[in-house]
């Protein structure tokens, strides 16, 4: 499953607290395509606000780096300028961009259930089924925003090898999934609007 457009403003609109800094992933995850583990891994240093990138140590500690668009500048300026990360007491001490009331940086899975909660509260979740161990397991999770990244991208006309790169995959075989995803869109639009659609 992936988050469109529309489906990532809700969950802004509705994301748990604290508001600023969940927010901010949100849009991060949307804008960059990160997993999660790369965004709990962003450093300070990592950032370099002038450019819009960010410097990324990926799966097999391979680098790379992500870029953002300007509309993320806002939430990324009152986060670090605007007093919200430094009210955190383990914001002198961390070196990391997202930090917790409990430790100087937010756990992944926490970042995870950030995702959930927003998607809940924005009447957009839903439960896939429960694992072996009792847990739900929900449909969207912050890999939802990232699949919704790799789609929105090839809709506005990324190529597939850029994705690629941005993204971290390892083989064009995996990016090709996303490509699947927009032809049952395309399939799908057709459908409600083509010349005998539904429309």
């Amino acid at each position: 499953l992936y988050v469109t457009k529309e489906q990532k403003e809700a969950m802004k609109d509705h994301c748990p607290g604290p508001k600023i800094r969940n927010e901010l992933l949100i849009e991060l995850l949307w804008h960059t395509g990160l997993r999660r583990v790369e965004a709990a891994d962003i450093t300070l240093d990592n950032l370099d606000r002038e450019k819009r990138e960010i410097q990324i140590r990926g799966k097999n500690d391979k680098s790379r780096t992500v870029f953002y668009q300007p509309t993320l500048d806002t939430l990324l300026n009152l986060w670090i300028d605007g007093g919200y990360r430094s009210s955190y007491n383990w914001s002198e001490a961390s070196k990391y961009l997202f930090v917790s009331e409990r430790s100087e940086q937010l756990h992944p899975h926490r970042i995870n259930q950030v995702i959930v909660r927003a998607a809940k509260n924005a009447g957009i979740q839903s439960k896939m089924y429960t694992d072996g161990n009792g847990q739900d397991r929900n449909k969207v999770t912050a890999h939802s925003l990232r699949h919704g990244f790799a789609v929105q991208s090839l809709k506005n006309g990324m190529d597939i090898k850029t994705l690629a790169d941005i993204m971290g995959h390892e083989s064009l075989d995996t990016t090709q999934q996303y490509l699947r995803l927009i032809t049952d869109d395309l399939r799908e639009r057709y459908r409600k609007y083509g010349p005998d659609g539904t429309e």
